[in-house]
């Protein structure tokens, strides 16, 4: 089944035989490729202005991955922000060395969801799991 709306066309795959399904984003898929530089672009643009490249995930059209590459990694950098912060406090500064792994590692993750979201917009499989 193939609709129109604000001018992109989705086309429904259906995998029962009702015809109805609870997976939204694997269900309607966009005849549109996005361009992957763009893509890419407004994810390390996303970066520097909120942090969270995962909002391009909307712009790609994969509102799930969006929500919690947001939610999840937004949570675990504050407590882990926070947890090195106490330790660098509880030994008088030393334990402040751990924010720098801790930084490095946010910036991984960031930089894989920007590749992820670059091999989307191509039409490829993403690096990142699906939930």
């Amino acid at each position: 089944m193939k609709f129109q709306l604000n001018g992109v066309i989705y086309v429904a795959e259906t995998t029962s035989k009702n015809k109805s399904s609870r997976n939204v984003d694997s269900d309607f898929t966009r005849s549109g490729k996005k361009d992957p530089r763009m893509a890419a672009l407004f994810a390390i643009i996303a970066i520097f202005i909120t942090g969270l490249p995962a909002l391009v995930y909307l712009y790609v059209g994969n509102s799930r991955k969006a929500f919690i590459y947001c939610v999840g990694p937004t949570i675990l950098s504050v407590v882990m922000v926070i947890g090195a912060t106490v330790i660098g406090l509880m030994t008088f500064g030393l334990g402040l060395v751990l924010l720098v792994p801790v930084i490095l590692i946010i910036l991984a993750l960031n930089i894989a969801i920007v590749v992820d979201i670059y091999e989307l917009a191509k039409g490829e499989k993403g690096i990142l799991p699906n939930f």
